[in-house]
């Protein structure tokens, strides 16, 4: 789902809200990636988006950052189902870092520390984004930060995100094998 708040500075572009299991390794947070630690997208939240009259207290904000850092990145639904294809896996990964995907998605957590121009942009003009840990990916269609990409081979048919070259239906379907087993 899209949800428009003021906790991340470009109210008027709905960003999709994305889970928070394994959330914490993976700063900067918000969709832009302007909040630079765990604790401040916390108050931020209880601030701005839902806008509580007083500021939360540190105790709060470090019982909230306690929890969410045991929560683990959700499992791969491939994996959880025994439809893993090992070979297309491993063809997948080799394809994830011939296009230098690897850049913006930096295993273990497969994110950054930087926002990066992906080619889109939202309501707001914004065109740099932090990209979301590919962990769990399986878990969370549709992508992108408005929900653009129904799939995650819409991601690279459609959108054509960040490839180096084209590639073929075989390495679409390897490489969206790979981000399925995250």
């Amino acid at each position: 789902m899209l949800n428009d708040n003021l906790s991340d500075g470009s109210f008027g572009a709905p960003k999709r809200v994305l889970s928070l299991l394994g959330v914490a390794s993976t700063a900067p947070f918000a969709w832009t990636g302007g909040t630079p630690d765990l604790e401040t997208q916390i108050r931020n939240s209880i601030s701005k988006t839902m806008q509580r009259q007083a500021p939360p207290e540190s105790h709060e904000v470090q019982a909230l950052a306690a929890y969410l850092q045991t929560l683990t990145p959700p499992p791969s639904v491939t994996q959880l189902r025994g439809e893993a294809d090992p070979a297309a896996i491993s063809r997948g990964k080799d394809v994830f870092e011939a296009q230098k995907c690897t850049k913006c998605h930096t295993p273990p957590t497969f994110t950054s520390s930087e926002a990066y121009d992906v080619g889109l942009h939202d309501q707001e003009g914004n065109r740099r984004f932090n990209p979301p840990s590919l962990r769990g990916v399986s878990q969370r269609q549709p992508l992108f930060h408005d929900g653009r990409a129904a799939t995650l081979e819409d991601v690279f048919r459609v959108y054509g995100h960040q490839l180096q070259n084209d590639l073929t239906d075989g390495q679409i379907a390897d490489l969206v094998a790979f981000l399925r087993s995250l």
